[in-house]
């Protein structure tokens, strides 16, 4: 991870597919070092495309992406980066990840040290003790020599993570990194990327999840109708008209008695969900 904090901001974002309309109109967001961010959305907001643009892997229409180094520091377009300096600053999970087969754990970890090898060298000391910090950070060291496809969803999902970890980067963005986890496994996951995130880094995740947005979130930004309709804390964002208004379904949004934090209930009345491309 790098010495100064490192920020990135998204200014003024559209986005659209050829002969499509807009999907993101004038999007603005950032991901500022030790805060866990969450963006929240219906299906069909556009949640995964802003994802890539962030991460590079997409180029917005218009608007810019920034990396920001430390108070007052250097400021740099991301589209400006080469492919292994974009990997050193921000390192992207999505949804879906299949390492080659047959592989360990270990070895799929050390695939994450990528952006600091030349081609033509093997992992060295430095990069195996790496590895060993962010599987024991993930706490599936225990697994290190388990073959990959072994293991359960909830164990590979700790185990991607690791290898982010393992590529060292200031700012983590991740699309649904606890998809499938059961509750106990989800809480444990979200507590370890709040412990990141308090190290200092930059965490973006997306989630449909709004009671564990509520519940761990320091910032949460909600995407609708192509724009950014509301961002703030917790207790800021998921209110009832919001919720109700981004959703187009019947809620109640409530207050946990002892954290006085916003709990997301469906409502009593039945709709049909809203659908759509993600």
């Amino acid at each position: 991870m790098q010495d100064a904090p490192i920020s990135l901001t998204a200014q003024d974002v559209t986005f659209h597919y050829a002969g499509q309309k807009s999907l993101l109109e004038d999007v603005h967001l950032s991901v500022e070092p030790g805060a866990l961010t969450m963006l929240i959305g219906p299906n069909g907001a556009g949640k995964s495309t802003l994802m890539k643009i962030l991460a590079g892997l997409l180029e917005a229409a218009a608007g810019t992406v920034q990396i920001h180094s430390g108070p007052g520091g250097r400021q740099r377009d991301l589209a400006g980066l080469s492919l292994l300096a974009r990997a050193r600053t921000v390192a992207y999970l999505p949804q879906e990840v299949l390492p080659p087969g047959g592989h360990t754990v270990q070895e799929v970890v050390l695939l994450g040290r990528f952006p600091h090898q030349r081609w033509w060298t093997l992992p060295g000391e430095r990069d195996r003790k790496i590895v060993d910090e962010a599987l024991e950070r993930m706490g599936v060291a225990h697994l290190r020599d388990r073959v990959f496809e072994s293991l359960s969803g909830g164990e590979q999902q700790s185990v991607l993570l690791a290898g982010i970890l393992a590529q060292q980067s200031s700012l983590l963005l991740l699309d649904e990194p606890g998809r499938g986890l059961d509750v106990h496994h989800l809480a444990t996951f979200s507590q370890r990327l709040k412990r990141l995130a308090r190290a200092g880094r930059g965490i973006l995740c997306i989630t449909h999840d709004l009671n564990l947005a509520s519940r761990f979130a320091d910032v949460i930004y909600l995407l609708s109708d192509r724009k950014i309709r509301a961002r703030g804390r917790p207790e800021q964002v998921l209110t009832q008209a919001l919720v109700a208004e981004s959703y187009g379904s019947d809620v109640e949004v409530t207050r946990d008695a002892r954290s006085g934090l916003p709990v997301v209930l469906p409502g009593s009345r039945r709709q049909e969900p809203r659908g759509g491309q993600r």
